[in-house]
């Protein structure tokens, strides 16, 4: 059965999915951000917020970037469902809702969790409880979308096989506070390279294509063959496939490196500039 709290609409050409920034489980202004399953560009982008509040953004097709991300600020605690509906410049159509839990400063009750790539297939996983001062943790229980399952605060787990996989942290604490907290994790192939540079060699337009295991900022770095910085870039990246475009015409010829990395990735590559 499909998780209740992500219901997708779309039909067969395009699907969208829609995440949560939590800064706190008190915290009024919510951040919010898409995903989309093809490469095709969306024209338009709409939200709704579940409060009453909603909004539309047309995609300049001259831009570069695409608005993935949006704040909201809502009016008061209580429980909202918010939704992102993406016309794609082919005519599909696709929706997402994700249900949004704001508490009262007075009922502390939640938790969230972080997770590292820390080698190959094996992250590393920890999590974090919110309640009040008088309350205690019992237990954190995971489950890693692969059958298996775990216990204690920090956990470590190996993936055998590439994809997408569900991790839940359930957290309960001793005056009855239960937590589910549910994120999707991307497993790259053995033989899937992260990171691929096109043409190589190049005269004036880069092609990278990364495949990022988290949906979050990275930073990009050309380094000529003395180890100096050459040019730096910030890309925000979706888990799964990323395709950017960079322009290396001013660069002199030579081996360069390429270089992506965040507080969870690293991966590089080299390329050769004529």
């Amino acid at each position: 059965m499909q998780d209740p709290e992500h219901l997708l609409f779309y039909n067969t050409e395009c699907r969208v999915r829609v995440y949560e920034i939590v800064p706190s489980i008190t915290s009024l202004t919510r951040g919010f951000y898409f995903t989309s399953s093809n490469d095709v560009r969306p024209t338009h982008v709409c939200w709704s917020f579940g409060d009453g509040t909603d909004t539309c953004i047309s995609v300049d097709p001259t831009s570069t970037e695409i608005p993935r991300r949006i704040k909201h600020e809502y009016p008061a605690p209580g429980v909202y469902r918010a939704c992102v509906k993406v016309l794609f410049a082919n005519g599909c159509t696709a929706s997402d809702c994700v249900e949004v839990s704001i508490r009262s400063f007075t009922d502390l009750c939640g938790g969230y969790y972080s997770d590292s790539l820390i080698s190959a297939g094996t992250y590393l996983f920890k999590g974090f409880s919110i309640h009040k001062p008088d309350d205690a943790v019992l237990g954190y229980t995971w489950t890693f979308g692969d059958g298996s399952s775990g216990s204690g605060q920090t956990v470590t787990h190996s993936y055998h096989a590439a994809g997408v996989y569900r991790v839940c942290l359930f957290i309960k604490t001793q005056n009855g506070c239960e937590t589910k907290i549910c994120n999707d994790v991307r497993v790259a192939g053995e033989h899937e390279a992260r990171l691929q540079l096109s043409p190589n060699p190049v005269i004036n337009t880069l092609r990278a294509i990364f495949y990022s295991t988290h949906n979050e900022t990275v930073k990009i770095k050309i380094i000529n063959a003395s180890g100096a910085v050459v040019k730096e870039y910030s890309r925000d990246a979706v888990m799964g496939s990323n395709t950017w475009e960079f322009d290396v015409s001013g660069l002199v010829s030579g081996a360069y490196s390429f270089v992506v990395q965040s507080p969870n990735q690293f991966v590089s590559g080299i390329f050769f500039k004529f």
